[in-house]
């Protein structure tokens, strides 16, 4: 396959722009999102959809009410990097604060040195929170 750019050019990419997960009750997701990973709302869509985003705003999360017969349930997960092992650790003593289920830290047997953890929003979809150093 021959590539279109130019000898020199680059085709950068700059980050994540957004995900999106069909939700069976926007309103307890948005909570959620909040209480769990401190995202909070950033713009409204038409109809039962929002945006919400992490404090750093590096992407943003489209959450769209859906009948449930519509979930996708083929999604992966989403995966949110971590700044160290510390933040990772202080990420599991919030979660049993708040009295959110989640994975113990485990490590990932493909990508040694990486750890992470695991936990599930209201209708199931799996959020990593990684620590990739």
């Amino acid at each position: 396959m021959e590539s279109t750019v130019a000898t020199g050019e680059r085709l950068a990419v700059t980050g994540v722009s957004h995900l999106e997960f069909h939700v069976t009750d926007l309103d307890a997701s948005i909570a959620w999102y909040g209480r769990v990973v401190s995202f909070t709302p950033v713009k409204e869509g038409p109809g039962r959809r929002a945006q919400l985003a992490p404090e750093s705003d590096a992407f943003k999360l489209g959450l769209s009410e859906t009948d449930p017969a519509d979930l996708h349930s083929q999604y992966g997960h989403l995966a949110i990097a971590l700044q160290s092992m510390d933040v990772l650790r202080a990420w599991v003593g919030h979660l049993d604060a708040i009295g959110v289920s989640h994975t113990p830290i485990k490590e990932n047997p493909y990508r040694p040195g990486v750890f992470s953890i695991d936990v599930f929003d209201p209708d199931g979809h799996e959020i990593e929170l990684i620590f990739e150093p």
